[in-house]
């Protein structure tokens, strides 16, 4: 069983459980991996550096008046990129520590942006924790009554306590306080 993170699927997507153990053995055990950060990871695993985007200073009118902090998202995604979120406590703001847990999501942890999806005139972003567990649960969660059967099919929604969530725009950028 692996120590920090676990595929979706058991029978599927082991590969990663084997690197998790190679780099614990090239970082001395597997106590030196707890903690850590998403762009630490992108660097040790492809050797690329990430940059960190303060989401507060995507929402400011400056840079909005160019592109929306989603549009940004998409930019990102469609160039190919792999996209980190994290909600570090001391960037919040206008909610407190309490809400933040009470809504199933966790400080000073890293997400793993999974897709985009506009519906509707919706903006989704489809998020997966790393760790399978604590997921998000306000609006648009996996029980969220605002899923209809059929939009479940049109998003693949299969609700499942294994890390994955969709989130609407609006709520991931009001917890949600960076981007690598």
């Amino acid at each position: 069983i692996p120590l920090f993170s676990h595929p979706i699927d058991p029978r599927k997507s082991a590969w990663f459980v084997l690197v998790e153990k190679a780099y614990a053995k090239l970082n001395g055990s597997y106590t030196e991996l707890a903690g850590g950060s998403f762009s630490q990871a992108i660097y040790s695993l492809y050797g690329y550096f990430s940059s960190s985007k303060d989401i507060s200073i995507l929402k400011s009118p400056e840079k909005t008046s160019k592109m929306t902090p989603y549009m940004r998202i998409i930019k990102y995604q469609n160039q190919g990129g792999i996209i980190g979120a994290g909600i570090q406590k001391e960037k919040i703001q206008g909610i407190t520590e309490s809400e933040v847990i009470s809504k199933g999501l966790l400080l000073s942890h890293s997400y793993v942006i999974i897709s985009t999806k506009q519906f509707e005139g919706k903006n989704f972003i489809r998020l997966r924790n790393p760790w399978g567990q604590h997921e998000w649960n306000g609006d648009w969660s996996d029980d969220s009554p605002l899923w209809t059967s059929d939009l479940m099919k049109r998003f693949g929604l299969k609700p499942a306590s294994d890390g994955t969530f969709w989130m609407i725009d609006r709520d991931f950028f009001k917890y949600f306080t960076e981007i690598t």
